[in-house]
């Protein structure tokens, strides 16, 4: 059995290779057609094995009919898995299909051949799904074929190169690869779901082209109805993006159904832009390709912002212009669609330009090469309305032509829109405006022109063009009934055409003009005139002026006519004509538009009002004479009073008058002197006091060789004169050197003319000024200056620029500058406006209040290392020989560096005031050293009150619109010292001899002390060694708080306030001396010293009640003294009568007690003892007195004891002054001290004690006890 089975695997195996399997090719064709349902035709080889796993191959292969098949395939290679198939399963493991071209139709119902064709079911259509599987089928250069009846289109797909596979016939399938489709090259990406039965089958998909960097992704249901296909799912069309945060991505995305005859989008969104700053715009678009192709898009935006997405944002808005560049360019990057279709947007708000455009709507049409314009309106910034429709052409080159109308309510903001900033041009008159703009990229051209503005229509047409070769050409004609040139004018900015007409940053060498105007009346700058007529050319360099004539434009009457040739080279030809003008402002405005920013047309229009009446006569010759001409110009006549005779000539060429030989002769003579400078274009005011004017000017020369230059010029008592050479080389800066001497009987004519107002207190100010001036350019040096103005003479040097640098106003100068005399309050005027330290106040400051005025130095930023002989302070006060760095400008007058002699010392300091619009900011330093304090201190009767030396810093700041709110708000503060001097009028010995002068009898009375005081203060002075001190200032208020002066003899001590705002002192300081033994309690010898008043000679008041409450208090301590001295008297007395008294009664008691023993002695004896030895009888005497209290052995000691000497009472603490004075003008007369009373106390005191004997004088005892031996206290 074993060996049967591998005989048969080996027949298996090799029987194959031995049998011709193309012979069998009848038999494959029939299975095959069973399976497909179509008919097979092999024309080819075919092969088949059977191990290790069945495959089959064939060659030229047909599906379908042999000479016109459905199916081509070149190669066929499948691989089948032998287990499965002995299950009765189909697993294809590989399958190859080399070329395989499938070639469908759709029939007039839209329905497919392959599946109408079909003779049956098919096989396949017969197994279970599950029971065959495609691992991995590969397709090598496929090809797909399908014919529309329809329509006849044939859509071919080419170079197929897939990998598909199979779970089941049912699905899901897979397939990858890339594909040409009508020769445009895709990569794609299929994936389905299991086919359902009612369902039918999910297909997802991307397709990407490989040319274009975009991508098609879609999502949805197949099915099959009728034999036609049918889809029905979402779609998303992106760009793909080349570079990482591209900007400029997009996305539209919606829902979709798809037949064999059209794609219908119900609903879709369109994303562009990053996320925050998108443009999203929704809508719905069909596409019929079955029959008559064709595509409309519909799509609207709530609201467009190209300000954020082409600019950024509101705070830096698109330009207009670049935004409609960028527009147009991504329009012509959009591929043309090749069949017919339409366009249509509709965006209420469109935000361009820092503006909004409102009600947009664009309709587009396809058209050959471009878009049809079916309409474009929307409604602009300035009330305005804009429509146009025409043909839009992008290929081979941008094109417009069509019609189109502007119709502005507000011109003017439309205009401001537009160029995106302000117009600067007056009131705008609404226009509107229709014709037929035609664009090219060699020009633009506005036909049938009708300009409807400030009431009035003019006709005519515009056009500007680029030829291939030579200059651009721009005409403009218009004829109107009334022409309004500044409406005209204010609109041209916004209809000047763009160079190149689309676009293009080109610009030509030359402009060729033509012009003609027609017009009854004219008005031009707001100036009115009638009959103006204009035909001109300007060409290759040559002017033509056919006619220039105004009857009367603003009152010139205007007459021109000539041609010129070579104009700008050596010019041939003549022109001339008369003006007869009693006003020339029509002729200003016209200048302004033809020479727009020119110093001619600027200092014309300056001059006009002094220029009439004028009448003149001009002519211009010029005859070429080979490279050369010999032009000359000549103009007479009258202007405003002045005659004037203007002769110029030049020999050589125009465009080398470097080289070429000039003469002008200029002079100018009229009796009003300001108007003849006002005629010359300078801005003076007209005085009465100018005079006569005269000027001569004479320039001869080669300018590149130097042109001798000489100025005469005398207005009323002012000469000026200058002479010098000026050289003008080409492309280089002009050279010069010249000396100018001018002088004058009185400047302020001048400076009154020039807007300056000097000083009024200056009164008549001559003048007189000589310089030598070399420059070249706008760099300026006077090696030499020197002059007078008044009575100070001044010289120096000076340097900078007659050009400010660049972001500056001011033109810079430097130098150095030395004055006989400067005056500080002057100097300062020049940046805080005339007369200010000479005006007025209002009664609440000494200061001016005036308002600061314009500076005196305008467009000037000037440097000066100055020096004078000596600057004025004030009217009395003055620095000797100062030096400082001054740096004046318009806005800024500072002192730097300043030192100098001052009172004997020398001082340092700085200031600086700095002007904003109408305020001033001043601040300083001051520095005084070893100054002495005799030439700044008081000075009554012409001395000095103080001497020594003083040294003082202070540092200021303040703010305000006047010189008054400036000090009344300085605010600072500093030190002072004072050494080694004295202070006259403060004798500190006044003190004593006041004090005298009260011991000796002067009544403490206040006035007769102050007279006494003042009168012995003002016979002698102070030393002092030193006075410190510190300066605060707060609100223009200088106070010195806290003053000691360090002197021997007394002490000062107090503060001072000075109210600047009035320069009033307020002071108040102590004065006060040692009193050494004439110290009292609770007082000291001093005054006060008030001060109040002007601060130069302020009135000094003595406060003398401190001294006067001393001197007081002194009479009362010595008062309570002499009370204190008679009160111990008394007590001493007092104790002298008690020792006396106490003597007295202890003699009487000891004789008592004597005599009682010597009687007791004596009884005893007389008795003697008894026999009996009993008792002694008592003796009688004795028993009388039994009934007496038995006596103690204390009585006959206490009696016999010496009284104790009396215990001095301690003197009490001694009682406060006040009270003790209290005690003594209350206390009873002195002699009743010393009285005794008259009667003793009749009853002895409650402690038992034997009452006191009466008080007895000393007088008394004396008297009573003469001769009597005085026993001291304690004798025996």
């Amino acid at each position: 059995m074993g060996v049967t089975v591998i005989l048969v695997l080996v027949a298996a195996l090799v029987g194959p290779f031995f049998i011709d399997w193309t012979v069998y090719r009848s038999t494959f064709e029939s299975y095959a057609e069973r399976a497909l349902g179509h008919k097979v035709t092999v024309l080819g080889e075919a092969d088949l094995r059977l191990l290790p796993a069945p495959s089959i191959s064939f060659s030229d292969v047909r599906v379908g009919g042999a000479e016109d098949p459905l199916l081509v395939v070149s190669r066929f290679d499948m691989r089948i898995e032998l287990p499965s198939l002995l299950k009765g399963e189909i697993r294809v493991l590989d399958m190859e299909l080399d070329r395989p071209h499938l070639a469908l139709s759709l029939d007039e119902a839209g329905r497919l051949d392959w599946l109408t064709a079909m003779t049956s079911n098919g096989a396949i259509a017969k197994l279970a799904p599950d029971d065959l599987t495609f691992e991995n089928v590969t397709i090598r250069d496929g090809a797909l074929t399908i014919v529309d009846a329809r329509s006849g289109d044939i859509n071919r797909i080419d170079n197929g190169n897939l990998v598909v596979s199979a779970r089941s016939l049912a699905g899901p399938f897979r397939a990858a690869g890339s594909l040409t489709l009508n020769g445009a090259p895709y990569t794609v990406s299929l994936a389905t779901g299991r086919a359902q039965e009612d369902a039918g089958l999910r297909v997802k998909g991307d397709v990407t082209p490989t040319n274009r960097p975009v991508s098609f992704a879609f999502d949805g249901q197949l099915q099959v109805a009728d034999a036609a296909p049918e889809f029905d799912g979402r779609f998303t069309i992106a760009s793909v993006a080349l570079e990482e945060n591209d900007p400029n991505m997009w996305q539209a995305e919606g829902q979709f159904t798809a037949d064999i005859a059209e794609v219908a989008v119900p609903e879709f969104e369109f994303r562009y832009g990053p996320e925050d700053r998108r443009l999203s715009m929704t809508g719905n678009a069909d596409l019929v390709y079955a029959g008559d192709k064709r595509f409309e898009i519909r799509a609207r935006s709530k609201q467009v912002d190209l300000d954020r997405l082409l600019g950024g944002g509101p705070q830096s808005p698109v330009d207009i212009n670049e935004a409609a560049k960028r527009l147009i360019a991504a329009l012509r990057v959009v591929p043309l669609p090749s069949i017919d279709g339409a366009v249509s947007m509709d965006v209420p708000a469109l935000v361009a330009g820092g503006g909004i455009i409102q009600n947009v709507r664009l309709d587009l049409e396809t058209m050959l090469g471009g878009w049809r314009v079916a309409r474009l309106a929307g409604r602009l910034p300035g009330r305005t309305t804009v429509a146009t429709q025409g043909d839009l052409g992008l290929e081979p080159s941008l094109t417009y032509r069509g019609a189109v109308s502007i119709s502005s309510d507000q011109p003017a903001s439309l205009l401001s829109w537009w160029r995106k900033k302000e117009t600067g041009v007056g009131t705008i008159d609404p226009v509107s405006l229709e014709g037929r703009l035609n664009l090219v990229p060699e020009g633009a051209a506005l036909d049938n022109l009708r300009l409807t503005i400030a009431g009035s229509e003019a006709r005519g047409g515009l056009s500007y063009r680029i030829p291939r070769s030579g200059n651009s050409e721009f005409s403009l004609s218009l004829e109107a009934d009334r022409l309004d040139l500044d409406q005209i004018e204010n609109m041209a900015a916004l209809l000047h055409p763009q160079a190149g007409g689309a676009g293009e940053p080109e610009d030509p060498k030359g402009l060729d003009v033509s012009i003609r105007l027609r017009a009854k009346q004219v008005v031009a700058r707001g100036v009115e005139g009638e009959g103006l007529a204009l035909e001109a050319e300007y060409s290759d360099g040559g002017v033509r002026i056919d006619r220039l004539f105004a009857d009367d434009l603003a009152g010139a009457r205007l007459d021109v006519s000539g041609d010129i040739r070579n104009l700008f080279s050596a010019p041939e030809g003549a022109v001339s004509g008369t003006l007869d003008a009693r006003d020339l402002s029509g002729l200003v405005a016209l200048a302004g538009g033809l020479f727009p920013e020119t110093m001619f047309a600027e200092r014309l229009e300056r001059a006009a009002a002094s220029l009439v009446p004028a009448k003149f006569d001009a002519e211009l010759k010029a005859a070429a004479a080979g490279e050369a001409t010999d032009m000359t110009l000549r103009l007479d006549g009258s202007a405003g009073g002045a005659d004037t005779a203007i002769n110029a000539e030049l020999k050589g060429r125009v465009d080398q008058w470097h080289d070429a030989e000039i003469a002008v002769g200029v002079e100018l003579k009229g009796p009003d002197g300001g108007r003849l400078l006002q005629q010359l274009g300078f801005d003076v005011i007209p005085v009465e006091a100018a005079g006569n004017g005269h000027l001569t000017l004479n320039v001869a020369g080669i300018p590149a060789k130097g042109l001798t230059t000489r100025l005469a010029t005398e207005i009323g008592g002012s000469k000026v004169e200058a002479d010098g050479t000026l050289t003008l080389k080409k492309d280089e800066a002009p050279e010069y050197l010249i000396s100018v001497n001018a002088e004058t009987s009185d400047l302020g004519p001048l400076a009154l003319m020039a807007g300056r107002v000097l000083p009024i207190m200056s009164g008549r100010l001559p003048a007189a000024l000589s310089v030598d001036l070399e420059g070249v350019g706008s760099s300026l040096a006077v090696s030499r200056a020197e002059g007078s103005l008044g009575a100070t003479s001044f010289e120096g040097r000076l340097e900078g620029d007659l050009e400010p640098a660049p972001g500056e106003r001011n033109r810079r100068f430097s130098g150095e500058m030395t004055v006989s005399e400067a005056d500080l309050r002057t100097m300062t005027e020049l940046v805080l406006g005339p007369d200010q330290w000479f005006s007025a106040g209002d009664g609440s400051s000494m200061w001016p209040t005036t308002p600061f005025g314009s500076p005196l130095l305008d467009g000037l930023d000037l440097t000066l290392q100055l020096k004078a002989d000596r600057m004025l302070l004030d009217e009395g006060t003055a620095i000797a020989n100062p030096s400082a760095e001054l740096r004046v400008s318009p806005s800024l007058f500072r002192l730097d560096g300043l030192q100098g002699a001052f009172a004997g010392g020398q001082l340092d300091g700085s200031l600086s005031i700095r002007r904003t619009e109408a305020e001033a900011a001043a601040s300083g330093r001051v520095k005084l050293d070893n100054a002495d304090l005799r030439q700044v201190s008081w000075r009554p009767d012409n001395r000095a009150v103080a001497s020594g030396t003083l040294d003082l810093y202070l540092e200021f700041e303040g703010a305000g619109r006047s010189i008054s709110a400036i000090v009344t708000g300085l605010n600072g503060g500093g030190t002072f010292s004072m050494e080694n001097g004295d202070f006259r009028g403060l004798n500190p010995q006044a003190f004593p001899l006041v004090t005298r002068a009260v011991d000796a009898g002067l009544d403490l009375q206040d006035d007769k002390i102050r007279d006494v005081f003042v009168s012995h203060m003002a016979a002698g002075s102070l030393p002092f060694k030193r006075v410190d001190g510190t300066l605060t200032m707060v609100g223009g208020r200088l106070s010195a708080r806290n003053v000691v002066v360090d002197a021997e003899k007394a002490e000062i001590f107090g503060s001072a306030e000075v109210d600047l705002a009035n320069y009033d002192l307020d002071a108040d300081f102590s004065l006060k001396v040692d009193p050494g033994e004439d110290a009292v309690t609770g007082a000291e010898p001093q005054v006060g010293l008030l001060f109040e008043g002007p601060v130069e000679a302020p009135e000094r008041r003595i406060d003398i009640a401190p001294f006067t409450a001393y001197l007081t208090l002194r009479a009362f301590e010595r008062e309570v003294e002499r009370v204190e001295k008679l009160q111990a008297e008394i007590l001493e007395r007092d104790r002298l009568v008690r020792e006396l008294k106490n003597q007295r009664e202890g003699e009487a008691r000891r004789k008592r007690e004597a005599a009682r023993a010597a009687e007791e002695e004596l009884l005893q004896l007389e008795q003697g003892p008894s026999e009996d030895g009993s008792q002694p009888q008592a003796d009688p005497d004795k028993q009388e007195n039994s009934a007496l209290p038995p006596k103690t052995n204390d009585a006959p000691r206490r009696e016999t004891r010496a009284a104790p000497p009396p215990v001095p009472t301690p003197a009490p603490a001694p009682a406060p002054f006040a009270e003790r004075i209290r005690a003594v003008l209350d206390s009873p007369d002195l002699e009743d001290l010393t009285a005794a009373p008259d009667t003793a106390p009749a009853t002895n005191p409650s402690n038992g004690l034997p009452p006191l004997d009466p008080p007895v004088s000393i007088e008394d005892l004396l008297t009573r006890d003469v001769g009597a031996p005085l026993v001291l206290p304690g004798a025996q």
